[in-house]
């Protein structure tokens, strides 16, 4: 529904210099109203008067109208957060004229602003509008910049919740607040981001970066001239902590964000080091394998065209591996690298960056007395300061070997310390190092043989953990009973600098550095078997493995239950220590142990995306003894469903032959699927659903949800008859007694699909409580592309053009940054039918051309719905859509939709 756009003509004078700006807009679009015009007028004349007269009040001026809300702007920022509390009390109290109360979202930004005419333009009221984007009804969202500029002085019941940084489309990241106050209603979803790259939050690297501010300006420069910037030293000289604070310092100039991937959790030595770094990769940016594409190739397809910055970290023993995933992603336009490692990647194009040592007369001392007084503010630095510089220069100014001998200085004198690190290098070994190795490694055998014979054996066993680990994980691998025990030597080794806290939420787990894993490592691997009793490096490899598996089994068993947050939780810490566990089984051939945790995780995997453990079971089933193997068959068909794969079927019906029953469900789901989304066989989805509902299994709850919910859609397609919708509400029931978001979230989404055509309002509201169920979990849940899928499909076939333009804009244009191409091209028929609608049946019909080349069958209603448009048929002569990918398509689909909406 549109308004007049012009200024108010009886608006004061703009404001210029710092303006904080204010949008309003409608959560619910004012299409999904246009059956009730009378009421829907009457709601937005409410918003529009209530908005003008509070804006007044708050000495603001209204710039314009902006379809379904308002923008305005104001001279004072503290005012504008006044007038935004004030609108969002009245429109969560006041009658919205019969339509039921209708949210509005507000999102503010200040900045310096100047008008042009009667309106502003440029970065600040852009990025205002975009800040209203991310806010959901009932919520209102300000910038830092705003948080600055009230300065505290608010009314006192206001406050601001820090969401963290969000990824705004097309302005880069800003951190984002929502304000509470007494009086607002408020709204507990998540925000609206625009789905950032996975792995865009920068680690916390703790304590003031020391003496590197010269070497950040200098490879922030180096970054602004080209696409690849190695930063090269040995291990311990600060590599990582300087290439995190260029990113955090620069991050702002890359409109798609910074992703951040560590190397460091691949293990020395790994059966395939390409595989685990393209995986490793893959996780950090969000990208899946495509259909027709290894998972190298979609990564380059993933980052294609984007600004963004990849943080590529310890890349020192995975060099070969890591160069040849740079190399692709440097040969298309889009993304710039900074990489650490011990020695450059010799990729063309490299810009090298050597870091030195600190200073040890200046500021490798600075930071030995900084990290001392943190452990110790009586430390007495003056009176040592000799002392401390001989430690400096003993130490060769390398960072981590100042943390280190900082850690020690809360229990040995300066001196005590220096004597000990002068007689420390009887533990170096033969093998030829440059001095500063020499050093650091001096500097950690000597803190390490300060430990004792307890501590030391715990260190060098809790080396075999990938990524990090918690306090259970590290008793059961290291063999400990008396938790006393391993708290105090926990608690030694964290405050020898030895051991790091793990950032993350839930239980506190821990980490330890790169190169003092390596050296436990060696130290390990020297450790005879059965010495005092103690496991070698095999047994504990053992233990850590049978450990990850029981987690793995776990997390199954409590997926669909009332804990499967801490599950997807769990699965997110513990996946590089789960990959770690399966490559130990593969590489000594225990392969039902293997099997256990690829189908343990399969349903996780299945709702995640996560398309490793489906690759884990294609793995599986390249062993010959397991080719017949008829629970990883039905496993490897959802992986092949999900990716596209026109094998899919088959290997579901592999799998059904040697196994009818198909006790986890994996192959009857996966025939249901195809059944209703692909091959719109009705005999195919309906033998499937039937059987997913006569065989349940006591082990598998999901099979108990999944099943009536596919029967639901499968009888729904047919018609919407009372059968479907029973069995909808009995899921309800079913659903409800697990306390499973996902559970939930299907539930809603089959309640949805049987209401469609009867209760449309029932329908919305389930959609909307499923999308906040998955956003509960996670940004990137399936059954948030199912729910939003039926959204679409709705809004086009009901001829609401603009709603179905811009909801189907939406989810393009999200699939297209999560790298969910098959999810983009189905819904291709859904911007199809809307540009038919709009008049353009020629685009319409090139998009549906697109879809049927890249070997997805549109629905009957949608292929009929644009051909009535078109006049014909899709014609046999070639069309523009005929060679599109997917993405190509889906780019055309975005800019065709933005111009009729």
């Amino acid at each position: 529904m549109s308004r007049v756009s012009e200024r108010p003509s009886d608006a004061a004078e703009l404001p210029v210099g710092d303006v904080t700006f204010l949008f309003t807009d409608l959560e619910e679009s004012a299409a999904a109203w246009e059956r009730r015009p009378e009421q829907t007028r009457a709601a937005l004349a409410f918003h529009d008067q209530t908005v003008l007269e509070i804006t007044r009040d708050h000495g603001g001026v209204i710039i314009k109208h902006t379809g379904d809300g308002v923008k305005s702007a104001f001279p004072s920022t503290r005012s504008a957060v006044h007038a935004a509390v004030e609108m969002q009390r009245h429109f969560g109290t006041e009658s919205w004229a019969g339509v039921g109360r209708m949210r509005v979202r507000i999102g503010l930004h200040c900045g310096e602003a100047r008008p042009d005419g009667d309106d502003y333009y440029g970065g600040v009221i852009n990025r205002a509008a975009r800040v209203a984007d991310v806010a959901n009804g009932d919520q209102v969202a300000v910038t830092g910049a705003v948080v600055a500029a009230t300065d505290g002085e608010l009314a006192g019941d206001i406050r601001f919740i820090d969401c963290g940084l969000a990824q705004l489309k097309g302005c880069g990241t800003e951190r984002i607040f929502l304000i509470e106050a007494e009086g607002m209603v408020g709204d507990d979803r998540a925000l609206r981001i625009r789905p950032a790259l996975a792995g865009s939050s920068l680690p916390p690297t703790g304590g003031r970066l020391i003496g590197r501010d010269d070497e950040v300006r200098r490879v922030a420069r180096l970054l602004d001239e080209r696409r690849l910037v190695s930063v090269v030293g040995l291990g311990g000289i600060g590599k990582t902590r300087l290439a995190v604070a260029v990113a955090r310092e620069q991050g702002g100039k890359y409109a798609d964000g910074v992703v951040y991937c560590p190397l460091s959790p691949i293990t020395v030595g790994s059966a395939d080091p390409e595989a685990s770094v393209v995986a490793a990769l893959a996780k950090a940016l969000g990208a899946r394998r495509q259909p027709g594409h290894d998972l190298s190739s979609s990564i380059v397809s993933f980052v294609e065209g984007r600004k963004v910055l990849i943080v590529l970290d310890n890349c020192e023993h995975v060099m070969e591996a890591a160069s040849g995933v740079v190399e692709r992603i440097l040969a298309v336009d889009g993304p710039t690298v900074l990489a650490t490692s011990r020695e450059p990647l010799e990729v063309a194009g490299e810009q090298r960056f050597g870091l030195e040592p600190l200073d040890t007369n200046s500021d490798g001392v600075d930071l030995l007395i900084e990290r001392a007084l943190e452990r110790d503010p009586n430390f007495d630095s003056a009176f040592h300061i000799d002392t401390l510089r001989k430690i400096c220069q003993r130490l060769d100014g390398i960072p981590l070997a100042l943390e280190l001998a900082a850690a020690r200085l809360r229990i040995l004198t300066p001196e005590r310390l220096l004597d000990g690190l002068q007689t420390g290098n009887r533990l170096l070994g033969s093998a030829p190092k440059s001095d500063g190795a020499r050093s650091l490694q001096s500097t950690i055998a000597w803190s390490v043989d300060q430990l004792d014979d307890q501590q030391r054996s715990l260190l060098e066993s809790l080396c075999v953990f990938s990524g990090g680990f918690t306090l259970d994980a590290a008793a059961a691998v290291a063999g400990i009973d008396e938790e006393t025990t391993l708290l105090d030597d926990l608690g030694s080794l964290l405050e020898l600098s030895l051991l790091k806290n793990r950032p993350g939420d839930g239980e506190i787990s821990f980490s330890i550095l790169e190169t003092i894993r390596q050296f436990g490592l060696e130290r390990l691997e020297a450790r005879p078997a059965g010495s005092d009793g103690q496991l070698d490096v095999h047994g504990l490899c053992e233990a850590h493995a049978r450990y990850f598996r029981d987690v793995a089994v776990d997390c199954g068993n409590n997926l669909m239950t009332a804990a499967e947050a801490e599950v997807w939780s769990r699965v997110d810490s513990d996946s590089d220590n789960l990959r770690v566990a399966f490559e130990y089984f593969m590489e000594y051939e225990n392969y039902e142990e293997a099997t256990e945790i690829v189908v343990a995780l399969a349903w996780f995997a299945t709702f995640s995306m996560r398309m490793e453990v489906f690759r884990w079971a294609s793995q599986l089933l390249r062993v010959p003894e397991l080719a017949d193997s008829a629970e990883l068959l039905a496993v490897a068909s959802i992986g092949q469903y999900l990716s596209a794969d026109k094998d899919s079927e088959s290997t579901a019906f592999s799998s059904l032959a040697l196994d009818p029953t198909d006790p986890t469900g994996f192959a009857q789901t996966t025939l249901a699927s195809t059944g209703l989304n692909n091959t719109f066989d009705p005999e195919v989805s309906g033998n499937a659903t039937a059987q997913l509902l006569t065989h349940p299994s006591e082990r598998f709850a999901e099979k108990q949800i999944i099943g009536p919910a596919l029967r639901s859609f499968h009888l729904c397609l047919l018609e919407p008859t009372p059968e479907a919708v029973t069995m909808a509400k009995q899921l309800m029931v079913k659903a409800e007694a697990t306390g499973s978001a996902s559970a939930l979230a299907l539930a809603h989404w089959a309640h949805a699909v049987t209401n469609l055509g009867l209760d449309w309002l029932a329908a919305e509201e389930s959609m909307r409580r499923g999308l906040s169920l998955c956003e509960s979990l996670t940004s990137n849940h399936l059954i948030s592309h199912l729910i939003n899928g039926l959204v679409v499909h709705f809004a086009c076939l009901h001829g609401e053009v603009d709603e179905a333009a811009a909801v189907t804009t939406k989810e393009i244009r999200s699939t297209m940054d999560r790298h969910y191409l098959v999810g983009a091209s189905h819904l291709l028929g859904g911007a199809s039918v809307a540009l038919s609608r709009a008049g353009r049946p020629e685009d319409g019909a090139a998009l549906l051309t697109a879809m049927i080349n890249n070997g997805h069958r549109p629905r009957a209603q949608v292929r009929r719905a644009v051909e009535s448009a078109f006049g014909q048929r899709l014609p046999a002569v070639p069309i523009p859509g005929r060679t599109w990918s997917i993405n190509e398509a889906g780019q055309r689909a975005i800019a065709w939709l933005d111009e009729i909406s």
